[in-house]
């Protein structure tokens, strides 16, 4: 019998990879990350800008980046591609360093001035005004009050150069009211054991001229008694 042919072998096809589906995107540009990050320093140094309210502040923020740009600029990015710098240009560095540093110093100076000057409106005092307020003369008549001092016998028992008298039963009331105002005045003529001088017993004044007397009465006993004499 004669013998079979044989069968041609056949060589399987390879089989192309399906593409991932990362594949086949275009590739990302190697620089965006630089793109957005001098994105970002960018939108930082506007910040920093925006938040310099005035101008000095501006000014001083302007001189002073130069200054530490051409530092940075002079020692890490230039000598990478200059070795020799600054070579010949020596005597121009060197007078470009002390101008830029010396400009820092100036702009230091001149802008701390501005800044202790008062602005438009601040500091300035009007005509017939004083750093203190001074308290508010009593409302009464001193002329009347003069009278009621007489009327309820109160020169038997103070000695006051403005009304003639020398008594000494109670405190002497030029010496005891210097310093005080209306109100102090005022409290003592009340409610006389409040506040007691040294050296005196309580009850020595009477404690009703608050009922006796009328608040226009009371005002120009106060008035009376913080005149000077």
């Amino acid at each position: 019998m004669p013998p079979e042919p044989r069968r041609a072998l056949r060589r399987p096809r390879a089989r192309r990879p399906r593409p991932r589906p990362s594949q086949g995107r275009a590739p990302a540009p190697a620089n965006l990350a630089c793109v957005g990050a001098r994105h970002h320093a960018g939108g930082r140094f506007r910040a920093v800008l925006i938040a310099l309210s005035t101008g000095r502040e501006v000014g001083l923020a302007l001189v002073a980046g130069t200054f530490i740009a051409f530092a940075f600029f002079s020692s890490l990015v230039i000598p990478r591609r200059r070795p020799e710098y600054p070579g010949r240009g020596l005597r121009w560095f060197v007078l470009t360093t002390l101008v830029l540093f010396f400009a820092t110093l100036g702009a230091v100076e001149v802008f701390a001035k501005e800044s202790e000057k008062p602005k438009a409106g601040e500091g300035a005092q009007k005509p017939g005004t004083t750093t203190q307020a001074q308290p508010a003369p009593p409302k009464g008549n001193p002329a009347a009050g003069k009278a009621v001092f007489a009327a309820q016998g109160c020169v038997t028992c103070h000695t006051f150069s403005a009304a003639g008298s020398t008594g000494t039963i109670g405190p002497n009331l030029d010496t005891v009211l210097q310093g005080k105002d209306a109100a102090f005045v005022r409290e003592s003529i009340i409610d006389p054991n409040k506040q007691i001088a040294a050296g005196y017993q309580p009850n020595i004044m009477p404690q009703d001229f608050g009922q006796k007397l009328k608040p226009k009465q009371i005002d120009d006993l106060v008035a009376f008694l913080l005149k000077s004499p």
